[in-house]
């Protein structure tokens, strides 16, 4: 994948833990799980951090050796928690983005860059309808340093609010402003929200974050543990690879029967016993790692 400016103004993070790809082969539950569960009460105080996602197996694109989705869990009081996601690039990574720049203005998709420690500054020429003169247009990113990290400031989001006492999951997305801002928060962006139905309960060392649209359709799972302090495991209900699944259906349906309601869409109701099997099959469901940085 060839880095262009329209990746350095890469927004949609659709990381497993806030909004998993369409594209997605679903695993719907027909009630809360754990059955045998107990209420979660209060967000883990161990949580709270910054965290840099570690897929299981590098895609080897240098989009993704130079940038890295993070994610700041921040607890908001006992029975809150805020998600949101960033795009941030190490500081011994720098040196690739700039190489990949070069390419693209010896390649004639930029006219010119500049890479500074504040701002990646472009400027591109759009070809515009015939007798028309091009548009050249300068765009940036402002780069924020943090340490070892660079975070490009306009990627920096919520995403999803867990809130335990209401039962409520809100589910953010950025949009483009359309009414005038508030005069104290000058440059703000816009965001919609959509709200879920949350359970969400423990298990011995597992969490599981159940949620259900408003419409009242069947629940989807977010499943996390915490194998070490710096460290989190989330997985979602959603399938990591369809044809192996397939290839092994037999194997899964004699732990609990997955019943396919479309083309993307699996329907099961495990006991507890049966969800344990699930969560430690390693590739049935998409899965990824948390590391702390701060």
């Amino acid at each position: 994948m060839k880095i262009t400016w329209k990746c350095l103004q890469y927004k949609a993070l659709y990381f497993l833990l806030l909004l998993p790809a369409l594209s997605c082969t679903n695993v719907h539950f027909e009630h809360p799980v754990p059955k045998s569960g107990a209420e979660l009460r209060s967000i883990p105080a161990g949580w709270a951090g910054t965290y840099v996602a570690t897929p299981q197996e590098d895609d080897g694109s240098l989009f993704g050796q130079i940038f890295r989705e993070c994610y700041r869990l921040e607890r908001l009081g006992e029975t809150k928690l805020l998600v949101s996601a960033e795009l941030r690039i190490h500081e011994k990574n720098m040196p690739l983005l700039k190489k990949a720049l070069e390419e693209e203005k010896r390649g004639g998709k930029l006219l010119d860059f500049r890479l500074s420690e504040g701002f990646v500054l472009c400027t591109i020429r759009s070809p515009q309808e015939e007798g028309q003169p091009d548009l050249i247009e300068q765009q940036y990113t402002a780069l924020i340093k943090k340490d070892s990290w660079y975070i490009l400031a306009n990627t920096v989001t919520p995403f999803r609010l867990f809130d335990l006492d209401a039962g409520v999951q809100t589910e953010f997305e950025h949009k483009k402003a359309e009414i005038a801002k508030v005069e104290w928060l000058p440059g703000a962006d816009s965001i919609s929200a959509k709200t879920f139905r949350l359970v969400a309960r423990h298990l011995q060392k597992g969490y599981y974050f159940n949620t259900q649209p408003e419409d009242g359709a069947k629940w989807a799972l977010l499943y996390v543990t915490q194998p070490s302090k710096d460290n989190l495991i989330v997985k979602v209900s959603n399938l990591e690879d369809q044809n192996e699944f397939e290839r092994r259906q037999d194997y899964f349906n004699a732990i609990t029967p997955f019943r396919k309601t479309d083309s993307n869409k699996y329907e099961i109701d495990p006991s507890d016993e049966a969800l344990a099997r699930l969560l430690a099959e390693e590739h049935l469901f998409q899965t990824v790692n948390l590391a702390r940085i701060e």
